[in-house]
């Protein structure tokens, strides 16, 4: 739910499915250029408002008390390709839609039509006729198909909502689609109970400034803040909406806590990969035989509409193009590369070829180089030419984008002058950062920054060296493709707020992936490209890996199975392309790059299936229909619905099949974006009329005892779900039979436990889960004694998220001396500990950590050394460790159980110690062998946290 993104093209890397420690191309940079190898550790997302654990579990109790038979009802109403989702904090609809349109005909308004429909089902809906009056239209426009998109804020005392309201899609027949956006009911009340302000505007950049690690003295212009409301798991708080700038590639929009001056949300909008004549190439230069696109032809730019008349640089509609040689974002004189006046001018300023440098990929006229990585200054040879080709392939893909099938244009948030927001292009970005070249952190990658619309987005290329062609991204098409598509899909994925809300590592991932195939579909749809029957001929480093699978493990165009050179797994190296089932637990992770390639051969599955102009046209459009924050699954149902909508579901059987065969059938599960386990299925809907089942069973823990109140559902689908009785048990009726491959449990103190259940025809599927009971939640009574290091509650990561039964929230702290100063080696740091009271004396059998970093850091704060206590009491005394050792990156995204060799009898109290963050000693003490160090390139120098800590007395007394 963000106003901007940042994206990178990555690297292939091993994913532990944890967040990789390295953003981007990091290949190390030359000795020659700078001893400084990037961003090893980039700082994460952070919303407050994810809800795990024990909060999850609470919310879902109370939404189902709520408006639970409401929702049923409905669902039945709709029918099994009802798509339901509620928000667990709000309790209200996040999503409602079905294959079908939920209205019928009707020649009113599209707004009408909408409030119409939540009037008629304001208990599904959760709210009061109270609320509506809260519902402000702030947007409304026609897409190139003919559907109307309708938002509405919720204001109340002169202040919006942050991400939340309603958000309408009606057809050309005035049929509704789709409602969405998780309104808050009682809004009104809950703002007469929210705290007063006491951080002010500049007070709120500043702090804003402060938790990424920055100064108010790096601030760059153009900061901005505007107070709003924000919906936390505590109640409704005032806050500031802020959008900071301190570096080149660092963007950021938070919310302030207006009272406590706490981070709410956090979210980087950097998305990390005659006169007028120019001699441009369409794809890279020099493609020839199976690529074409490569010889350099002339064009008149300003006859194009890409460059104004009267620009003295290249400056057009869609596009400001520069080379940002120092990566300040600023264009100086030196920086200004002239437009030419004549035909013969423009011939001077085509490509000049390199020869092949010491230790670089070969250059030939196939695959021609730009740029000599061991002499200095030499991109100056072709800096001008780089900023006019930028700027046509630019233009180029903008306009083409504008057109059907995919109707990327003003209304719809695209980038141009008349807008203010046309892009400014940083060609060879920082190219002379380091004596004359370029130093790590401007090399072998690309970004593109993705503002609101009406303000300017940045999109920055980067020279490449080995394992890459010693070339430019801007003379690129696919990796300029790429970063552009980020843009579509940040302005097209939008909340109420018109804030992209590609934040979850899934949601992100469909990024990576869309801006995949979007850059590799253009080239073959111009025929630039050949792509035959054969699988694993098209890559995203065409030009810059000459076709090889370097930022890719595999090709695009890898089915399911399929052998191919190219079609190998990365880790399991089994034939064929990848599956839903690898995402999140599986081989590819969350990382967003590997989850992207999972989603991008999907894509390509279906254009292979249903041709150009369908699939493009109803991927975009599935885009403006999508839930906030969209897992895998939650983009197909809105592409599945966009079909619905333009061609009458005339293509549902074969996109169906598509998504199946991906592991993404009618039974997957996910519980949202961030779900790190979601469930694959390879099946399409049952057919129509077949019959349902039921779901029962009984909720007990590890002794057999019933446990009441425990919440039992089926992933993915808020709809089907039900609480448990006094005596543990639940039933789930009207189930779409099939095998479910996610049900799960979930009661206050306890683990939760799920698995894949089957429902027949007209019958009943037991599911009896036996939750282990883990004596250090706090939901069941225990308790934060003591701590020692900062509280860091307000920005709900503070000691107690470590026993909230929850993997999205846990113990963030910091990594410093004991006099508070930075540690200079692994030794010198101050460890750091919880004191847990239990809520009863017991005999220890064994603990559960989860060391993984939390808070929005990165991946080296998950904690290394550790330490374990037990004591009768919070007082001591403790004695030795009963427990120690260190983690690993392995250890990260899990519950890392720690069995004792026998049971410790008569524990009341639990100290956990963390004793280094996942740091190398190398980085403390001076400069790791690939130039990273403390504090810049390891997040871990500065925070150490622990996602969680569990105690047990399996089979005791």
């Amino acid at each position: 739910m963000v106003a901007m993104a940042v994206t990178s093209l990555g690297v292939t890397v091993p994913s532990d499915g944890a967040p990789s420690d390295l953003a981007g191309r990091t290949a190390p940079a030359p000795a020659k250029a700078t001893d400084h190898s990037g961003d090893h550790d980039p700082l994460g997302s952070y919303d407050v408002r994810m809800l795990g654990g024990d909060l999850r579990a609470k919310a879902d109790r109370k939404q189902l008390k709520a408006n639970g038979k409401a929702i049923t009802r409905l669902s039945r109403a709709l029918g099994p390709d009802a798509a339901i989702a509620i928000d667990p904090l709000t309790g209200t609809p996040d999503q409602i839609a079905s294959s079908k349109p939920l209205t019928g005909p009707s020649g009113a308004s599209a707004a009408r039509v909408a409030l119409g429909y939540v009037r008629g089902q304001l208990a599904a809906f959760g709210l009061e006729q109270a609320d509506l009056a809260t519902l402000v239209k702030v947007r409304q426009y026609t897409d190139i198909n003919g559907i109307t998109h309708v938002f509405w804020e919720q204001e109340v005392a002169g202040l919006r909502v942050f991400g939340n309201g309603l958000r309408a899609h009606v057809d050309k027949e005035g049929r509704l689609i789709s409602v969405q956006g998780a309104p808050v009911s009682g809004l009104r009340a809950l703002a007469r109970r929210a705290p007063a302000d006491k951080v002010g505007r500049t007070a709120a950049i500043t702090k804003a400034v402060a938790d990424v690690r920055s100064s108010r003295s790096e601030l760059r212009p153009g900061a901005t803040a505007e107070r709003v409301w924000f919906l936390t798991p505590r109640g409704l708080r005032a806050g500031w909406l802020t959008y900071t700038e301190t570096g080149a590639v660092s963007a950021y929009e938070h919310v302030i806590d207006a009272a406590s001056g706490a981070t709410l949300y956090r979210r980087s909008t950097v998305n990390f990969d005659g006169r007028g004549d120019a001699f441009v190439h369409e794809n890279y230069p020099g493609a020839s035989g199976k690529y074409s696109g490569g010889k350099a032809h002339r064009v008149n730019l300003i006859k194009r509409g890409y460059l104004l008349r009267k620009a003295s640089f290249p400056k057009g509609k869609y596009v400001t193009a520069w080379p940002d040689i120092n990566d300040d974002n600023k264009r100086q004189k030196a920086e200004t590369t002239p437009i030419p006046k004549t035909t013969k001018q423009a011939r001077r300023l085509k490509i000049k070829p390199f020869k092949t440098a010491p230790d670089e990929l070969k250059c030939t006229k196939a695959y021609i180089c730009s740029w000599d990585p061991s002499t200095p200054r030499s991109w100056r040879k072709n800096m001008a030419h780089d900023a006019l080709q930028g700027l046509y392939l630019t233009s180029r893909f903008a306009e083409y984008l504008e057109k059907k099938p995919f109707g990327f244009n003003r209304a719809s948030g695209n980038f141009t002058r008349s807008d203010g927001d046309p892009v400014d292009l940083n060609g060879i970005d920082g190219a002379g950062t380091a004596q004359g070249l370029p130093d790590g952190d401007h090399v072998n990658n690309a970004n593109f920054n993705t503002p609101p619309d009406g303000k300017r987005p940045r999109m920055q290329m980067y020279l490449n060296y080995a394992p890459y062609l010693a070339a430019s991204s801007s003379d690129d098409f696919p990796t300029l493709a790429h970063e552009f598509t980020h843009g579509l899909s940040n302005r097209l994925v939008v909340n109420i707020n018109n804030h992209s809300t590609l934040n979850s590592y899934q949601a992100g991932g469909m990024g990576e992936g869309w801006s995949d195939f979007y850059a590799l579909e253009y080239l073959v749809h111009h025929g630039y490209v050949k792509d035959t029957s054969a699988p694993g001929e098209l890559t995203l480093d065409l030009y810059l890996a000459k076709n090889a699978t370097v930022t890719r493990t595999e090709a695009i165009d890898c089915g399911v199975g399929e052998t191919a050179p190219k079609c190998v797994q990365w880790q399991t190296q089994a034939d064929g392309g990848y599956t839903y089932d690898d995402v999140g637990d599986g081989q590819m992770g969350t990382q967003v790059h590997d989850v992207g390639e999972v989603w991008s051969q999907t894509l390509w599955d279906i254009r292979e299936e249903l041709g150009h102009r369908v699939t493009m046209g109803i991927v975009t459009e599935g885009m403006r229909l999508s839930a906030d924050d969209p897992s895998l699954l939650d983009m197909r149902d809105a592409i599945i619905l966009a079909d619905a909508s333009m061609y009458d579901g005339e293509h549902y059987n074969e996109l169906w099949s598509a998504f199946a065969t991906r592991g993404m059938g009618f039974y997957a599960g996910s519980d949202d974006g961030a779900d790190a386990a979601p469930a694959a299925d390879f099946n399409v809907p049952p057919p129509p009329g077949t019959a349902t089942g039921a779901i029962s069973g009984t909720v007990t823990d590890t002794e057999g005892n019933p446990l009441a109140n425990a919440v039992v559902r089926i992933t993915g689908h808020s709809e089907f779900s039900d609480t448990t009785d006094a005596n543990g048990t639940y039933e789930i009726a009207d189930v779409p039979s099939g095998t479910w491959p996610k049900v799960i449990a979930t009661a206050p103190g306890y683990e939760s436990e799920s698995d894949a259940v089957t429902v027949a025809p007209d019958a009943t599927a037991t599911f009896d889960a036996e939750l282990r009971r883990d004596w250090a939640a706090s939901s069941g009574g225990a308790s934060i004694a003591s701590f020692t290091g900062p509280d860091y509650t307000d920005f709900g990561c503070g000691p107690g998220a470590a026993i909230d039964l929850s993997a999205g929230s846990g113990w963030g702290s910091s990594t410093t001396a004991v006099d508070g100063e930075p540690a200079d080696s692994l030794d010198d740091i101050d460890p750091k500990e919880i004191v847990i009271d239990l809520p009863e004396t017991i005999a220890v059998t064994g603990f559960g950590v989860n060391p993984s970093n939390t808070c929005g850091d990165p991946g080296s704060s998950s904690t290394g050394g550790y330490e374990i206590y037990v004591a009768a009491t919070p007082a001591g005394p403790w004695g030795d460790p009963v427990e120690s050792g260190v983690f690993d990156a392995e250890d990260r995204n899990q519950l890392v159980d720690l069995p004792l060799n026998a049971p410790i009898p008569d524990v009341g109290a639990i100290r956990y110690v963390m004793l280094s963050p996942q740091v190398p000693e190398c980085a403390f003490t001076g400069t790791c062998d690939d130039g990273s160090s403390c504090p810049f390139d390891y997040g871990g120098c500065t925070y150490m946290d622990t996602t969680e800590v569990a105690v047990y007395n399996d089979g005791t007394d």
